[in-house]
């Protein structure tokens, strides 16, 4: 057999290493790494590789390996000239990534700092442009791009708009930032086409920093150019028809679930798709997946059938604000978007489920607030800024509650162990 399943392989442990350098303390962990990694070479680059530990993707200027040092001893003490060489090359790649990253940061930081809005503004007008475009691409139907391109624009953007918030985050002052109630012009909102763009190759990059945490690549420089290629085919091949089957098993699923209630409720197909049927559909997504009698469960202390219920009212909520009729031209968070207090969503999730206590709301409504360790808007929703947490109406209509929930908990180690365990 020309391959090994590669949920088998020790790479894709890092959830144990993270939780063993968790136990030990960072400082601790790399010097057991460095003192161990003469007796296996490759089980200690792929630890290193794994975890991402010697990369700063946030990095503005070029900084020499953190563990250089270690690494210089290592090859001192050493005699094998084949592991010499596979450090080397190892070297040689996390420095080629980390200036790769070093250019992407100035390049973004350029179209940041040579923006005309104030910078207290930003995160108020990234908010408005993304909810502006998705909602363009969901409800104008005389844009001329074929339905292919608007779905794959669409999830772009999704995609995107989750990378580029943690690094504005990363790079801004937070407690600054402010404009809720602002009304920008069109003109306002046109530097973020600059950003989305710069990041289109910082996916790119991000594509290829997750390759070489879990598998092998070749960075080259021809003519001026760099170029990035994935030498392991098969876990290429792996990842692409993994993604693609997963797509079309949950693709066809939903349709299944969708015809099952429609034939039962004698509706039609064509026309919007009702709250009740998308509740219905994200209810019977969990029960296959998770298995009903698995809703009760518990996670960070709540039933995995609450944690359901928040993402519900969050749709609920939008689908609400989506109904009012407002002059949708009027570029400011506060017409665009679902915006209240903390307080204020911690009451009305309580009251939109009565089997939801205010301190279940509370930690319910926390975990769904986007911060730097969030994996993008679907898992993570609500976005913060002063005393207001606000919402995407656009995005929030679509999230499933199956996709949040795995992604939420799968952020947290001891947390994915727990739902890992519910679900086998």
């Amino acid at each position: 057999m020309g391959n090994d399943f590669y949920t088998k392989n020790q790479q894709f442990d890092y959830l144990d290493y993270m939780d063993e350098m968790k136990k030990l303390s960072k400082k601790k962990y790399i010097e057991k790494l460095f003192k161990e990694a003469p007796e296996d070479i490759y089980l200690f680059l792929l630890k290193i590789k794994s975890l991402g530990l010697e990369i700063n993707e946030y990095l503005c200027s070029y900084k020499p390996n953190p563990y250089l040092e270690k690494y210089n001893n290592l090859l001192k003490k050493s005699t094998d000239t084949g592991m010499n060489k596979v450090l080397d090359r190892h070297l040689k790649q996390v420095d080629q990534l980390q200036n790769l990253f070093v250019e992407s940061n100035k390049s973004i930081n350029k179209e940041l700092d040579e923006s005309i809005i104030d910078p207290n503004h930003i995160l108020a007008i990234f908010i408005i442009f993304l909810e502006r475009q998705l909602r363009l691409l969901r409800e104008q139907n005389n844009l001329d791009i074929s339905l292919e391109e608007r779905v794959n624009t669409y999830d772009t953007y999704v995609f995107s708009s989750g990378n580029i918030l943690k690094y504005l985050l990363h790079n801004i002052s937070l407690e600054k930032q402010c404009g809720i109630n602002r009304i920008f012009s069109e003109k306002n909102l046109l530097w973020n086409i600059n950003v989305y763009s710069k990041y289109q190759e910082r996916d790119n990059l991000m594509d290829a920093f997750e390759y070489w945490k879990y598998s092998d690549i070749r960075i080259e420089e021809i003519y001026e150019k760099v170029i990035i290629d994935f030498l392991d085919e098969d876990f290429n091949r792996a990842v692409l028809v993994s993604n693609f089957r997963y797509k079309r098993f949950m693709t066809s699923i939903e349709l299944d679930i969708l015809n099952y209630k429609l034939e039962k409720d004698r509706r039609r197909i064509d026309g919007a798709i009702d709250e009740e049927l998308t509740t219905f559909l994200s209810e019977e997504l969990c029960r296959r997946y998770i298995g009903q009698e698995n809703l009760d469960k518990k996670v960070h202390g709540i039933e995995i059938r609450k944690w359901i219920e928040g993402i519900y009212f969050l749709q609920h909520e939008s689908i609400l604000y989506s109904h009012k009729k407002k002059n949708r031209n009027i570029y400011s968070v506060q017409n665009l978007c679902v915006v209240k207090t903390k307080y204020d969503w911690i009451k009305k999730l309580s009251k939109f489920s009565q089997n939801i206590s205010k301190k279940e709301a509370k930690m319910i409504l926390e975990k769904f607030i986007f911060t730097g360790k969030s994996k993008d808007l679907i898992d993570a929703p609500l976005i913060k800024i002063q005393d207001k947490l606000i919402l995407l109406p656009t995005l929030a209509k679509e999230i499933r509650p199956l996709s949040v929930i795995l992604s939420m908990f799968s952020r947290d180690e001891e947390e994915n162990k727990k739902i890992g365990k519910t679900l086998h």
